[in-house]
């Protein structure tokens, strides 16, 4: 077996296996830190939406899960015959975003391609349909819109497409048929926050069209392994992790009242925490109303940051079989574990929740982090 090491000139020289046995020895006796904890997501991987510069300079990298799925679509998009479809699918944190706007990005160069973004649009894609050739980014909402048209584009791609609705869904099919279009989904369906988006069930109409390619995004990369256990602990107190988990990037706080509450989201707002609020309703108040968020949930879809603060209170409970539950939203379309896990799985690094005159559900969220022996 040939070993070779990185010279300091920068060039590829031959070294004896024993060399390469002695330096992984010493590296051993002298590493005492977990490797965990020297893992910053923000380090080397980018959010179109939140570091649009960065994407724009193509300044990140794919995994190898993600290179091989864009190699695939890319290929399928080489050799497709008139319209075609395409449907990437995978939870939150595996990076579906970025590979769809990067392959959007490789596609721009050779036609004009559109993202289809299913929620309000952030500062960040602003900037990157004004700043890549022949990339355009719109809100869903815009579809209906007279001087709008999809027949002016050679590829339609549309993330967190498990969100639109039916008609919109349509009228995609319809201007991929007419036109001959190129159409890639992206989608998550255990991520929907309304009624209405399960009862749509765009997932299954996906599925449904003569794909010509549907691949899986399976491999966690935006949020630690600590902070996606306890969010799995979070959703149902049975879930137990593979390996003892300290922990320690979750801070949980209990407030009795909204005063205490809001001394709690100053000291995490200045500590760089961005609080992600429920979207409220146009109906009546919320328990939420009360506070000034950053962002609400609705506001974040397809972004992430290092810091994250949210709230619970009276609204959320936790049923007979542990999993995560809540009271009907003012809104009856939107649901709150559901509003919570948009919001929850926008972090990176560190998590801060606070949990509001709500002894018993405060009770259970600590057995998380400090679970009963025996």
């Amino acid at each position: 077996m040939s070993c070779y090491k990185l010279s300091l000139n920068d060039e590829l020289v031959s070294v004896d296996f024993g060399e390469i046995v002695a330096s992984v020895r010493k590296i051993k006796e002298g590493y005492t830190e977990h490797i965990d904890n020297m893992f910053r997501a923000s380090d080397y991987l980018v959010s179109p939406l939140n570091t649009p510069s960065r994407f724009i300079q193509g300044e990140y990298f794919l995994t190898q899960a993600q290179e091989q799925v864009k190699k695939s679509v890319l290929s399928g998009v080489d050799s497709a015959f008139l319209g075609a479809y395409f449907h990437i699918t995978g939870k939150p944190g595996t990076g579906k975003t970025l590979l769809l706007y990067d392959i959007a990005k490789t596609l721009s160069k050779n036609g004009k391609t559109v993202i289809i973004h299913c929620g309000k649009l952030s500062p960040g894609q602003y900037k990157i349909r004004s700043e890549i050739d022949n990339l355009n980014i719109v809100s869903a909402s815009e579809l209906r819109n007279e001087d709008f048209s999809l027949a002016d584009y050679t590829y339609i791609l549309v993330d967190e497409s498990h969100r639109i609705y039916t008609e919109q869904f349509d009228a995609i099919c319809d201007s991929v048929y007419k036109n001959d279009q190129i159409c890639i989904f992206s989608s998550d369906p255990e991520q929907v926050l309304s009624t209405s988006e399960t009862r749509n069930d765009i997932v299954s109409k996906i599925e449904a069209l003569n794909l010509d390619g549907r691949f899986t995004l399976s491999e966690k990369i935006r949020t630690n392994r600590e902070l996606h256990s306890f969010i799995l602990c979070m959703k149902d107190l049975n879930h137990r992790p593979r390996v003892p988990m300290d922990y320690s990037s979750v801070d949980i706080n209990y407030a009795n009242t909204t005063q205490e509450a809001q001394f709690l989201l100053a000291y995490y707002r200045s500590k760089g925490y961005k609080f992600i609020n429920y979207t409220k309703s146009n109906y009546e108040p919320s328990p939420y109303s009360a506070y000034s968020e950053d962002y609400d949930t609705h506001h974040v879809i397809g972004q992430e940051f290092d810091k994250v603060v949210m709230l619970l209170d009276s609204s959320f409970y936790y049923d007979e079989e542990g999993k995560l539950q809540g009271i009907p939203h003012p809104n009856p379309n939107y649901l709150y574990p559901n509003l919570f896990y948009q919001g929850v799985t926008r972090v990176r690094e560190q998590l801060a929740l606070i949990v509001v005159n709500a002894p018993e559900l405060f009770e259970k969220i600590t057995s998380i982090v400090a679970p009963v022996e025996g």
